[in-house]
């Protein structure tokens, strides 16, 4: 609200109105009435008709001022408003003459206005407020943040007028201070009638570090207008940001009603969509916020950024590379070096079969930026090529960049099928074997010998392979499986389990640690025995049990089956981190019945940070409908993904009869084919 709008009860009868004909006094009395009722052409006819009495009369040439702004007429406004501004000691109309010059945008003209009024202000003190608040307008517009700070200082710290606040408010956060522009905004907003400008700056100053008052500031707004869009996309970005997608989608489609063609809203709209991987309809809200947007990048969207790439990011979430492609196509134009629309154009070359330009495409997104779209572009291609170790060592980068991407992580599993190491390993071997004793033969080479001996060491050493998971999902049978035979001991209580090592052995034997460091060998055929008959006490005094058997596959790995993680005792858990630790991998096992809990999570997130690659095999799968299946993987591949190397369906009492039984049927249906590919 201007001086224009305030002229109710805050003149003052200037001295020589004393002189002033009664009726040319009489017809400004009634011109003042009209104007405070909008009746402005009486009250322009009363004004003249005091001025044709009284030339002179500056109280008239003041209300014509007025009466003139009003009406748009700003020539005639400032040529009344200098009339009466023309003696000394009337501040008011100087006031009401910055603001015509404000308003018509000649800023100079009016803080020249406002600096004679403050040169006048002696005359009228209660005017200063007015005053210092008109500079502060006039310094916002000019951008002059730091000036606007002080003169609307000055002016908050005379009056409790809301508009006031909200004005510091927002000069404040311009400058940089958002601490004490909350605060101004918030004594704004405290008002019984807040100014709808203070809301919107106090709500946006909100986000997003506190959508859920932001929302109910927005809410205020829309409570007093229903109409409000900007107040209607705000409260849409507050609830988005405060993962209240249903009332995010209602707050932007109710602005939608009244700005069909509003960028902004339609891309909130994607972007509740996007976030349920609703991609169908996500994709078609951006479409119209594209197609609404003068500059898509003139719109930016909580949390997603500009709109192009956030439409391409959606595109490529969703796998639909013709938009992708157009998307990048457009983006492009606007950014020629932009890495992720490069990539993606890339995997739309390669999806059409055009290698070459796809490759290319891919190659110059890496060179302009790191991009999981590049890098999957580049695993596809070298695949398709039939380069499985190339394909592998760029999935593994494009998973480092988004550890839970789906088909990631499908073609690495393909990657390494395809990769055929077993084939490989002992041709490496022996070369090895060949280097060192070359190196011991050339004396020139000599002193390389032992680093040559260091790896064939390493070779050598078996490999360290922990089973975990939760007690009851089926780790003594899952490694009975692997192993070809029954040689860990099944059924345990879970009170009493130990932490079992299977290692080669020349004969069949057991060997019990103890946590004092000593040890005693147990005949074969007492072993099953021992494990099942230890009470709470025994166990608990067992460091591990060693279970030797002459099996080639423990020659080179050797398997620690641990009890379950909800039964482990407390003597064992310092065992079982040294386990992880050491451990080249670790097997996770879920059970398919019910996987996926809570307590699963703690102990992967605990298994990550020894940096252990950990497989994930979900067990028992034969025992849920093959229609279930897919939503189990599904489901764990979301939740776990980031902390798994691969996931593997796969039945462990299938597996074990497969192997024992010669039954090939039975292996096949186990899915150990597939794990025994991702093990190797």
């Amino acid at each position: 609200m201007g001086i224009l709008d305030r002229i109710t009860g805050r003149l003052e009868r200037l001295v020589d109105e004393v002189v002033v004909p009664d009726e040319a006094r009489t017809a400004a009395d009634l011109a003042e009435g009209l104007l405070a009722r909008g009746d402005l052409e009486e009250a322009r006819r009363q004004l003249e008709r005091a001025l044709a009495v009284e030339p002179e009369y500056r109280r008239a040439w003041y209300l014509l001022g007025l009466c003139q702004a009003r009406r748009r007429d700003r020539g005639r406004a400032a040529e009344a408003l200098e009339r009466a501004a023309a003696a000394a000691g009337y501040p008011e109309a100087l006031l009401a003459l910055a603001e015509v010059h404000r308003d018509a945008g000649d800023l100079p003209a009016a803080r020249a206005a406002l600096r004679r009024a403050l040169d006048a202000a002696p005359a009228r003190p209660d005017l200063l407020p007015d005053i210092y608040r008109g500079l502060g307008e006039v310094h916002l517009r000019e951008g002059a943040v730091d000036k606007a700070v002080r003169e609307l200082r000055k002016a908050a710290a005379a009056t409790e007028d809301p508009e006031v606040h909200a004005l510091l408010g927002q000069a404040l956060r311009l400058a940089g201070d958002p601490d004490r522009a909350r605060l101004a905004l918030e004594r704004a907003a405290a008002a019984a009638a807040p100014p709808p400008p203070a809301l919107r700056a106090l709500g946006e100053l909100y986000l997003p570090e506190q959508p859920a008052e932001a929302a109910a500031v927005f809410t205020r707004l829309v409570a007093a207008d229903a109409h409000d869009v900007v107040a209607l996309t705000g409260l849409a970005r507050a609830e988005l940001l405060a993962g209240h997608l249903p009332a995010a989608l209602e707050a932007a489609l109710r602005a939608l009603a009244h700005q069909p063609r509003r960028a902004e809203a339609h891309g909130l709209v994607a972007q509740v969509h996007a976030r349920a991987r609703n991609y169908a309809a996500a994709l078609d809200a951006l479409d119209r916020a594209l197609a609404a947007a003068p500059e898509p990048g003139a719109v930016t969207l909580p949390e997603a950024g500009p709109l192009l790439p956030f439409a391409l990011q959606v595109a490529l979430e969703a796998g639909d590379l013709a938009r992708a492609d157009a998307y990048a196509a457009r983006r492009l134009r606007a950014a020629p070096g932009d890495a992720s629309a490069l990539a993606a154009r890339g995997l739309a070359a390669l999806a059409r079969g055009d290698e070459a330009a796809g490759v290319d495409l891919c190659r110059r997104a890496l060179a302009a930026g790191e991009t999981m779209a590049a890098r999957l572009g580049l695993g596809q291609a070298a695949l398709r090529r039939g380069d499985a170790v190339t394909a592998a060592a760029e999935l593994r980068a494009a998973l480092r960049l988004e550890p839970n991407h789906a088909e990631a992580r499908r073609l690495l599993r393909e990657a390494y099928h395809a990769q055929a190491l077993p084939q490989r390993a002992p041709a490496l071997y022996v070369l090895l074997r060949r280097l060192h004793d070359h190196l011991l033969t050339h004396r020139e080479v000599g002193d390389l010998a032992p680093d040559a001996a260091r790896l064939i060491e390493v070779f050598d050493r078996p490999l360290l392979v922990t089973v975990m998971g939760e007690f009851n999902s089926g780790k003594s049978t899952f490694v009975n499986a692997l192993l070809g035979e029954e040689v860990a001991p099944m059924g345990i209580t879970p009170t009493t389990a130990t932490i079992n090592v299977l290692k080669y052995g020349a004969e069949r034997m057991g060997r019990v640690v103890y946590r004092d460091d000593t040890s005693r060998d147990v005949p074969w055929g007492e072993v099953p025995a021992l494990l099942r008959g230890l009470d709470p006490d025994a166990a608990r005094a067992i460091r591990v049990v060693e279970v030797l058997y002459p099996l080639e596959a423990l020659a080179r790995v050797n398997i620690v089956d641990t009890p379950g993680l909800n039964s482990i005792i407390p003597e064992h858990e310092q065992v079982a981190r040294e386990f992880i630790s050491q451990a080249d991998a670790v097997v996770w096992l879920f059970s398919a019945g019910q996987a996926g809990k809570a307590t699963e999570r703690e102990a992967l997130d605990a298994i990550a940070k020894e940096h252990t690659k950990v497989l994930g095999v979900v067990n028992k799968i034969d025992r849920v409908a093959p229609e279930d299946a897919p939503v189990i993987l599904r489901h764990l591949e979301q939740a776990f993904g980031a902390s798994l190397e691969a996931l593997v369906p796969f039945s462990a009492r299938e597996a074990l009869a497969g192997r024992t039984g010669s039954d090939p049927e039975r292996l096949a249906r186990s899915r150990y084919p597939e794990l025994a590919a991702l093990l190797e």
